[in-house]
């Protein structure tokens, strides 16, 4: 991600979501057309957006990382790979997220 930064900072881009409201679709769509996502990609990449952005809310996460977002052939946006961090003075209301904790990574 630095080394992208510093290479090809025009292909960074970055909204801010209010906690309050969460992601919002118009943000979505903006981040779709920056990185030049149309029709039915552009309602994919903004389910997903919202998707990830009601997450991070409700499940009090402090990181949320897909990679790779991948465009499969049929022309169909896929999250492959995720990373999470929750907010370790919040998982007493995540009582779920809890069995999922990997113990060897502490």
């Amino acid at each position: 991600m630095k080394k992208s930064r510093k290479i090809h900072p025009h292909l960074l881009h970055k909204v801010t979501i209010d906690p309050l409201f969460g992601g919002l679709p118009y943000q979505g769509r903006e981040l779709a057309f920056k990185l030049g996502l149309s029709g039915v990609q552009n309602k994919q990449f903004t389910d997903i957006f919202m998707g990830l952005s009601r997450l991070f809310l409700e499940k009090d996460l402090s990181l949320l990382e897909v990679n790779p977002l991948v465009l499969t052939k049929q022309g169909n946006l896929i999250c492959l790979d995720a990373k999470i961090s929750v907010d370790d003075n919040a998982l007493f209301r995540h009582k779920d997220l809890l069995a999922l904790q990997d113990l060897n990574s502490k």
